[in-house]
């Protein structure tokens, strides 16, 4: 039984998951309409890229689970999200799309390639990072922000519960995480200031 809610929050505590609906709420004290929908629109592209790529590694046989579970599927899943957001963040900040936006996908990458720099001494944990990262993108909104902390604490549970990852696994991607979503917010204050 408690594997099986662990299994659930996992899976809904995965980064693919959530950042689009982090992206939604974060975009929603935005005042623009297009804004709003293309931050949605920006996540759930991202998330689709993982997810047929993870998809595709996997039913070619090339790795043993969609989760990307073992280190060099771990690792080969790092470098190419990594250089796939990069390439994102470039884009839209050629196309000038608002910096909230650019910030938080050029973040995303580069927690992505700090958890490949990483793996040598841990297999940092990408869903409880991204999940802390979701609850400080959401920040000025405090409710709902917390909400998405106590769900990121579920998250880092179910995730050592599942031994997915250890505690150092947990602490390092709660860390990039934590790091990420305070200089999301300290970059967008300046722009806007």
């Amino acid at each position: 039984m408690i594997t099986s809610i662990a299994r659930f929050i996992s899976i809904v505590g995965h980064p693919a998951l959530l950042m689009p609906i982090a992206a939604a709420i974060a975009a929603n004290s935005i005042d623009n309409h297009r804004v709003q929908l293309l931050a949605v629109i920006v996540a759930i592209f991202f998330a689709i890229f993982v997810f047929t790529y993870s998809q595709v590694k996997t039913r070619t046989g090339q790795w043993e689970h969609v989760d990307a579970s073992l280190k060099n599927e771990h690792k080969e899943l790092n470098i190419s999200a990594s250089v796939f957001l990069f390439i994102g963040t470039l884009v839209l900040f050629l196309f000038d799309v608002h910096s909230g936006i650019v910030f938080a996908v050029g973040l995303s990458g580069a927690i992505v390639l700090c958890c490949y720099f990483l793996s040598k001494i841990a297999k940092p944990s990408l869903h409880f990072g991204f999940a802390i990262l979701a609850s400080c993108l959401i920040f000025p909104n405090v409710s709902v922000a917390t909400f998405f902390l106590f769900f990121a604490v579920l998250v880092g549970w179910s995730r050592f519960h599942l031994e997915r990852h250890t505690r150092l696994d947990l602490a390092i991607g709660a860390g990039l995480g934590l790091f990420a979503g305070i200089s999301f917010q300290f970059l967008v204050h300046i722009v806007n200031a």
